[in-house]
């Protein structure tokens, strides 16, 4: 699975993107009837540019497709360019991420699954998070291809 991901984040293989959003689609029941819509964790715009495609969009289409709700995919809006997670110490992932989202366009949508690739600290989800409940959402479920367990420091 970190293959795959490293790939489809990093090597340009967006072809991955429906073979992954249907393997998080086959787990996507739990969430039945409990949310209104799917939301992406969005990249900044030079970011996907440069990459040519926003893998929690991808990944984020089938989702909502199982579920059977909307794909909001201009829900969020990343409003300021954050230098990549992975870069970052644990202690300085929160700082880095604070600030960065702002609701957009959420048609009203009151109970949301939010969607990424990685969950290593949360920081991203949680300030994803907060952007969305700003914007008038009532409940923010999140969802993930994969957790990132990070080594204990001794």
């Amino acid at each position: 699975m970190a293959d795959a991901i490293q790939r489809f984040k990093y090597d340009g293989r967006s072809e991955l993107g429906s073979a992954l959003g249907s393997l998080m689609a086959g787990d996507a029941h739990r969430w039945a009837g409990k949310v209104d819509a799917v939301v992406p964790v969005p990249l900044h715009w030079r970011r996907r540019r440069a990459r040519g495609y926003d893998q929690a969009a991808l990944l984020s289409k089938p989702v909502a497709r199982a579920l059977g709700v909307s794909l909001l995919l201009r829900g969020l809006r990343r409003v300021r360019k954050t230098p990549p997670q992975v870069d970052l110490p644990h202690r300085e992932r929160q700082r880095n991420i604070a600030g960065a989202f702002a609701p957009w366009r959420l048609c009203g949508a009151g109970r949301v699954l939010l969607v990424d690739d990685v969950r290593t600290t949360g920081a991203t989800l949680g300030a994803a998070s907060e952007a969305l409940i700003a914007g008038g959402v009532s409940e923010v479920h999140t969802f993930v291809l994969a957790t990132r367990v990070l080594a204990q420091a001794t």
